[in-house]
Order: structure tokens, then sequence, then C-alpha cells
């Protein structure tokens, strides 16, 4: 039979164990959409199709639906000049029903977000790409809305220089911690794993420690983790 080619990313669980929703694109297409399955491996079903956009990052919430990044916004990076790359599309979050209808645009961030997962207080943790009128690398750390979007707002790390970013969170349950990769703004996610405390400092180095003793990447400090 036909041999199909596919790359799969973003596996996410439902709370339950039953499902996982993943983001898939086929053979060479640009283009990400999301699917769904069954945990034994069954019943794969589509559930966004739009031409020309990309999902990526799906996380259920609690009640089922399901929050996504998606570029249909159909901005782009304002750091990417053309010579460089056509395919830098913003990713901002976006929400819909387990079955992909009623979606709604939870975002209207300048730039791009990443990473959603829920936290232990009900919203919705990511990464935020902050640099309106300031430095354009150091910040892509940890923000918070809740599911319907409203009351976003800095978790930790909008002010602080290092690491540049704080990528694919989880929170750690009965706890305020979060634990995160220490990531490199111009690299693919991979650092040090940390623990983040925003109640010890929602703004400093102070709330984090080091599971991992790797420097962070991009950032000439070798040694400061050891």
């Amino acid at each position: 039979g036909e041999i199909l080619e596919r790359t799969v990313r973003d596996p996410e669980v439902d709370y339950d164990g039953s499902r996982l929703v993943f983001s898939m694109r086929a053979g060479k297409a640009d283009d990400y959409h999301l699917y769904e399955i069954a945990a034994d491996g069954t019943g794969l079903r589509q559930l966004t199709r739009e031409k020309g956009v990309s999902d990526i990052d799906p996380v259920y919430l609690p009640d089922g639906d399901i929050v996504f990044m998606s570029s249909r916004r159909k901005s782009q990076s304002r750091c990417f000049w053309y010579g460089y790359s056509n395919r830098w599309q913003a990713y901002i979050m976006y929400r819909m029903k387990p079955d992909g209808s009623d979606l709604q645009q939870l975002s209207w961030n300048d730039v791009a977000e990443w990473f959603p997962t829920m936290s232990n207080e009900g919203e919705v943790l990511f990464a935020l790409w902050d640099y309106i009128d300031r430095d354009a690398v150091r910040h892509q750390n940890l923000w918070s809305m809740r599911p319907d979007g409203t009351n976003p707002k800095g978790v930790w790390g909008n002010e602080t220089a290092a690491p540049h970013c704080t990528f694919q969170p989880r929170a750690i349950p009965g706890s305020r911690r979060i634990v995160a990769i220490a990531s490199a703004h111009h690299a693919c996610t991979g650092g040090p794993v940390v623990l983040i405390d925003p109640s010890v400092d929602e703004n400093s180095e102070a709330a984090i420690t080091h599971v991992t003793p790797e420097h962070y990447p991009e950032i000439d400090i070798a040694g400061r983790c050891a």
C-alpha cells in the first residue's frame, strides 16, 4: 500500500487518559493541523484544516475544550525580513470545542506565544515573546490568562535577563512551582531543567532552582549554575 509521510509534534493527553490531541503535517506540506486519537490508537480524526495556517501546541482544558497556538492571524515577527524566511509566523492563542468548532481567538499579542499548559490555579500558563519597545532577545518568559482569554498577566521573568526563555512549562501539583526548560532565543528548545517559584520573586533569578546544572544557552555565564 501507499506509504504516507507524516510529521507529528506536541502530543497531549486528556485528563482521564483516554485521548490524545496533537499537531501533524502531511509530507512536505508547510501547514500543521490538529488531530485527536484514542489512547489505543483508534479513532483518528482531524480537528482543524484551514489552508495556509498552522495550528500547534494543543492542550486540553478541564471542560474538554482545547487551547492551542495558531498562525491564522497571519502576522509575522517584525524582526524577520523576507530574505531570511517567509514562514516565521506569529503564533497566538486560540480555543475551540473538542470537535474543532466554535473557534475563538484568545490573544492579540503583537509577536508570538508558545507552549500553553494548565496552571494549578486553573489558568492557562504559557511563554510570551514580549519585546515591544525593549530588548528583542531576552523576554520569552511566563505569562498566564484565564481560559476565556481575560486577565493576561506576567507570572515570572518579564523583567529578568537570564534565562532568555522559559519554555515547555508544567505546573507542579500542590505547589506554586513550575518546571520549565531554560532555553535560548536563537535556538531549538534546549537547556537546563529549572524549577521556578514566583512566590519567591516574580522578576529575578532568585526564584530559580536548577534541576540540571548546565549554564543557560546563548548567555556567557558558564559556571554560574554549576
